[in-house]
């Protein structure tokens, strides 16, 4: 029963992260940790999002994005190669302390509805942070999505441009978890049954982004995005 719960909430994850852009591993943690330990939570939550983003992708529209995107897409890449150089350097008290403000101040810029005049650099800058963080977490979604609500995107937006950047995040950082936990082995059983869920997850998600408001994926973005932080926040605290 258990079982079946822990890969029904991983496929409503891998749904969920598809229509709106976020959500996947907040969803996912616990059945994660509860098939697998917490030993391997961050590299198979990087591959599974991995996944996800590669499924979820508009590909026909892909090279249509602002230029926005692009300095986003470099800022989080230099980020993340950073962030595996300093890896070990800083304590994982001080970054989830960084990303736990930083998701505070999003979430207070987004319920505010103030739209912030973002320069290209500034906002390579921001995913430059962004990147450093999914070394250590697994969980940019929240701060990719708030950082381009506040430059002004619309919640149907971000749904979508937020799936490139997080394919990059998700994918260098997965290529550095797999070279520091050589146990971690993605060639079992499981591993493909998860790869199915989430593929059929993320397709049919695509379906929901298409249909749902701009309204309601705002507002779910905002949600999971205050969950998310809070848990971080609690984490802070209790290390």
């Amino acid at each position: 029963m258990l079982l079946t719960v822990s890969f029904i909430s991983i496929f409503l994850g891998a749904c969920l992260q598809s229509s709106i852009g976020i959500g996947f591993s907040i969803i996912a943690v616990p059945s994660i940790i509860f098939l697998f330990g917490i030993d391997i939570a961050i590299p198979l939550l990087l591959a599974l999002n991995f996944i996800v983003s590669l499924f979820s992708i508009d590909y026909r529209n892909i090279l249509k994005r602002d230029k926005l995107i692009i300095y986003a897409i470099f800022g989080c890449s230099i980020g993340v190669i950073l962030g595996i150089w300093l890896y070990g350097s800083l304590s994982e008290k001080q970054i989830l302390t960084l990303i736990s403000v930083l998701m505070l101040s999003g979430i207070l810029t987004v319920l505010t509805d103030i739209q912030l005049k973002i320069s290209p650099w500034v906002f390579a800058m921001l995913f430059f942070v962004i990147g450093v963080s999914a070394v250590w977490t697994a969980v940019p979604g929240p701060l990719m999505a708030f950082a381009l609500l506040a430059s002004g995107k619309s919640a149907d937006e971000v749904s979508v441009s937020i799936q490139p950047l997080a394919l990059i995040v998700y994918g260098l950082s997965l290529l550095f978890h797999l070279n520091l936990n050589p146990n971690f082995d993605l060639n079992n059983s499981e591993f493909y049954i998860l790869i199915i869920m989430v593929i059929a997850g993320a397709i049919l998600g695509q379906r929901f982004r298409i249909k749902m408001s701009n309204k309601i994926k705002s507002r779910a973005i905002i949600t999971l995005s205050t969950v998310s932080a809070m848990i971080i926040f609690t984490r802070v605290l209790n290390l």
